[in-house]
């Protein structure tokens, strides 16, 4: 008999390269005989990277290193395991300088192959999927490359910054209107009426994000509940184009979680996807998938919302 859930369970998974670049793939009886990468569950207390490491080492006696973050995949009840179970996916890619391969019970065969021949072997959708997000990233790298955490600033913006985060939130709303339709002004300017707020209201925080001290950005902050477990929610969030798939919201949205703890949510236009999909990794990461998600539809924006830390931790 299989244990029941209660919760989803969060795992980690790992696209493993050897030193000429070709990727692992086992071979597993749980997932119909089909290849994929080797991972397994988050034990309570066990940051993302310890347990890859401690699942790559358990299942194929490989140690990785230069672990770097793929992205978040929901698997909710998909026939294609060989139990009923409800798993969120953390995907890493890494690298091990030995191909050396001690197999667990977890699998019964595996192979060293390029991506272009890992893709063409009969492997999971899940794996799949990892694999092209990861061939996209890479691509995507070429152009832009990742932004030290050390770079990003976020820094608390005083009435003295207001006419900056005025002309921001110019190009922010700019960006938004492809999904709320909103309409500029006669004196070309969407305008921004809560603005003032952020200087005159208690609970509310304005900062400006930087990197190597140029300007890359927002953040805006609503408390909406006081006392001993205040919850806040980003109210604006903005990562200037050139800055955006580098990092810089990443680190900046872990930064505020950081600053400012109790319980969160963080709401998203139902049209705006690339919002959610950031939005549901980044929190996703920052929690190891201890977050909640409902949909709001009494107020604007109607769409998803994450809820996690305090009493909303699952």
């Amino acid at each position: 008999m299989q244990p029941t859930q209660h919760y989803p369970e969060a795992t980690v998974g790992a696209l493993i390269f050897d030193p000429a670049g070709w990727l692992f793939l086992m071979q597993s009886h749980k997932w119909a005989g089909k290849y994929v990468v080797p991972g397994g569950h988050v034990e309570l207390g066990e940051t993302l990277e310890a347990a890859l490491r401690r699942e790559v080492m358990e299942e194929t006696g490989l140690t990785i290193h230069d672990i770097t973050f793929v992205g978040v995949q929901e698997f909710i009840y998909d026939p294609t395991y060989w139990r009923r179970r409800h798993f969120v996916f953390f995907d890493y890619a890494c690298r091990t300088d030995t191909t050396e391969v001690h197999l667990n019970d977890e699998a019964e065969a595996y192979v060293w192959a390029t991506l272009d021949e890992a893709l063409r072997l009969p492997i999971e959708p899940y794996t799949e999927k990892t694999i092209r997000t990861y061939l996209a990233q890479q691509a995507d790298g070429q152009r832009r490359a990742p932004v030290d955490d050390a770079a990003v600033q976020v820094i608390p913006a005083g009435p003295a910054d207001r006419p900056v985060l005025a002309n921001l939130l110019e190009l922010y709303l700019h960006d938004f209107s492809e999904f709320d339709e909103a309409e500029i002004g006669p004196d070309g300017c969407y305008g921004y009426v809560y603005l003032d707020s952020y200087w005159s209201e208690p609970g509310r925080y304005a900062f400006l994000i930087q990197v190597e001290g140029r300007l890359a950005g927002f953040a805006l902050v609503r408390t909406l509940e006081t006392g001993e477990d205040p919850l806040r929610s980003i109210a604006e969030f903005f990562v200037l184009r050139k800055y955006r798939r580098r990092g810089v919201g990443r680190t900046t949205a872990f930064r505020l979680f950081d600053r400012l703890p109790g319980r969160w949510e963080v709401n998203q236009d139902a049209a705006n996807l690339p919002a959610q999909a950031f939005w549901r990794r980044v929190i996703g990461e920052y929690t190891c998938g201890r977050f909640v998600e409902g949909w709001q539809a009494d107020q604007e924006p109607v769409g998803p919302v994450q809820r996690f830390g305090g009493s909303e931790q699952p």
